[in-house]
């Protein structure tokens, strides 16, 4: 007698391909994040050199506007950025404006917003600038979730002892302009951009 065609598959079957699936799900989820977290953060660091490109042409072309963005600044913090060869001396930063990063059409055509008085001709002429018009819809930050906060916002600073080391640094919109920077996004970014984990 021939034996019956079988139409399907048995319990056991099944219970092993779920296993299997469930396996390979384990080995590739983590993966697939970690290479998600690794492109959001490339891409802040990308957005952070273009900001960083655009402050850079202001100020070699627009006299007032350099004048602006180092009279008087007292927004002062102090920082240590660990890279990814280890902690970097402390050193104070002076943050000149700020920008949010947030995600949603609000708040991404918002404009960089000054961090005192004196900085307000610089932060017009950034506003006003080409360079800053061809970054207002690619500010939005990618690499948001961190150890220590939530970035949502783009500061644009400078070395107090050094002014020539223009900063671009990311911070977290929930708290005040004194809660300061948390993570470098460029140049030097910090290892929380270059090896996210």
């Amino acid at each position: 007698m021939k034996g019956k065609n079988r139409k399907g598959f048995t319990l056991v079957e099944l219970i092993v391909v779920l296993a299997i699936m469930g396996i390979v799900a384990a080995i590739l989820v983590p993966t697939m994040f970690n290479y998600i977290k690794k492109a959001a953060a490339k891409t802040d660091m990308a957005n952070g050199r273009q900001i960083y490109n655009s402050v850079k042409t202001l100020l070699s072309e627009d006299e007032e506007a350099y004048e602006s963005f180092y009279e008087y600044n007292t927004t002062v913090f102090n920082v240590q950025p660990v890279t990814s060869s280890g902690a970097e001396a402390p050193y104070d930063l002076v943050v000149v404006c700020k920008c949010t990063g947030a995600k949603g059409a609000n708040y991404d055509r918002e404009n960089w917003q000054k961090g005192n008085n004196e900085s307000e001709t610089f932060v017009n002429h950034l506003n006003a600038s080409v360079g800053y018009t061809a970054l207002e819809k690619k500010r939005t930050m990618k690499h948001t979730t961190h150890p220590n906060g939530k970035t949502d916002y783009w500061l644009i600073c400078y070395r107090k002892n050094d002014p020539s080391m223009i900063e671009i640094w990311a911070g977290d919109s929930k708290k005040k302009w004194d809660s300061g920077p948390l993570y470098r996004v460029y140049p030097s970014a910090e290892k929380e951009y270059t090896d996210p984990s």
